[in-house]
Order: structure tokens, then C-alpha cells, then sequence
């Protein structure tokens, strides 16, 4: 029998974009692609530059940054691993947002006319793209919604449940949000300010709805967090 550990790593084999690929081409993929590892705050890409892959997180969080003409800074989202980021920025071949690096990150560069032969090769990745597309408009969409119809307290409870369901520990008094983020990020995300966001914060966490642990969310009670959205 075959040593199957002479087999080229599947890096791929956790990110959904690929999840219906065979075997074989993610592993091409992943030889062929570039690893990069960031530390935290450092940039993947820039706000402007060139879009000409697309990055596969293998592991880490990115977050996706906007800077407007007045300098404010509007989060897009985040990007997790088995995620992918940069593909939009192919629309015109520019980076319209900014992918910077949340904690330590590992990636994996795969050049856009590599992914584009391996369309050809396997036309059902071209689906998973359009599908993945229209799920983050979607997203957007219901945010920007959320942005002109309801307050900043239903914005920010929908943030913290989203975030549970994503990175959510279980944990003795609730469900425990794996990960930190800070009032400013919560505000920058919510299209908000980080004293309504602390402000907000404090009166969930007065009426029990969540406590805090070493900067880290606990969500104590889902259900009536959901009665806010």
C-alpha cells in the first residue's frame, strides 16, 4: 500500500469554498499556493492595492477594514479559518477594504488565474464562488438594513449572538465568546461610537443578559438577547 503520508498536504480540506472540490485538485492547490504568516496587526492587504489572489486562512481571524475620505474606519467583517478574503477585489481588480491581521494568522496565497484554471477544471467551484458571493451581499444588505432601522441596542445584541454562534464555548453560566473584541471594534462594526457601544454593554450586562470575562462576552441568555434583533 501506498505511504499515504508522501502525499502533498490538503490545506483546503477545512475551507468551504473548496468543500466539493476532489481531492486531488486541492492538494495541487495547496503545493502550488503561498503560505504567509502575519502577527497580529499586521496587514494581508491594503485598502487600494492590487486584488490578484485569492487568500484561503488556514488559521486566525482578519478583519476587514474601510477608511473613508474623513478617516473613519468602518468594519466590513471578519474573516475566520476555512474562510476566504480578497475575491471581491476582483470586480476591478483593486482592494476595496483593507485585510488586517486580528491575532496571528496563517494563509494561503492562490493566484487568481490559478483558481480560474482550476474553474475550468472542476466548473463547480465557479458555484460555490457565486454562492459564497451572494451570501455576503446578503449579510451586507441585512446590516445596512439594521444600520437604518433599528437601534444601536438591537445592533449590537445581533453582533454578540453572531459572534456566540461563530466562535461560542460552552461555558458553566452561558456561552462564552471564544474570542476578544473590543468596544471600539463592536462600535466600528455596528456604526456606532465606543461609548454607546460601553454604554450599551453595561446596561445588557445590568439586566443579566451577559456578564464579561477578562474582556471575553458571555452570553447568558440567548433567547432574550434574540427578543432585541
Amino acid at each position: 500500500m501506498p505511504d499515504s503520508r508522501s502525499e502533498p498536504r490538503d490545506l483546503l480540506s477545512r475551507c468551504t469554498l473548496f468543500a466539493d472540490a476532489s481531492k486531488q485538485l486541492r492538494q495541487r492547490l495547496s503545493a502550488e499556493g503561498s503560505r504567509v504568516q502575519l502577527e497580529r496587526r499586521e496587514v494581508l492587504f491594503a485598502q487600494g492595492a492590487p486584488a490578484r489572489e485569492l487568500w484561503v486562512l488556514l488559521s486566525g481571524r482578519i478583519r476587514l477594514l474601510r477608511r473613508g475620505p474623513d478617516e473613519r474606519v468602518l468594519t466590513l467583517g471578519y474573516r475566520s479559518a476555512g474562510e476566504v478574503a480578497g475575491e471581491t477585489g476582483w470586480a476591478d481588480g483593486t482592494h476595496h477594504a483593507e485585510g488586517r491581521a486580528v491575532e496571528r494568522v496563517d494563509v494561503l496565497s492562490i493566484p487568481r488565474e490559478r483558481f480560474e484554471g482550476a474553474v475550468a477544471e472542476e466548473p463547480r467551484l465557479s458555484v460555490a464562488l457565486f454562492e459564497l458571493l451572494g451570501r455576503r451581499v446578503l449579510g451586507l444588505e441585512r446590516r445596512m438594513e439594521a444600520l437604518l432601522t433599528r437601534p444601536v441596542e438591537s445592533r449590537v445584541a445581533e453582533f454578540l449572538l453572531d459572534a456566540a454562534s461563530r466562535h461560542g464555548v460552552p461555558d458553566s453560566r452561558g456561552q462564552l465568546i471564544g474570542v476578544k473584541f473590543t468596544h471600539a471594534e463592536i462600535a466600528s462594526y455596528v456604526g456606532s461610537t465606543r461609548e454607546t457601544v460601553t454604554l450599551v454593554l453595561g446596561e445588557l450586562k445590568r439586566r443579566n443578559l451577559i456578564t464579561t470575562d477578562h474582556r471575553r462576552v458571555i452570553v447568558r441568555d440567548p433567547d432574550q438577547l434574540a427578543s432585541l434583533v
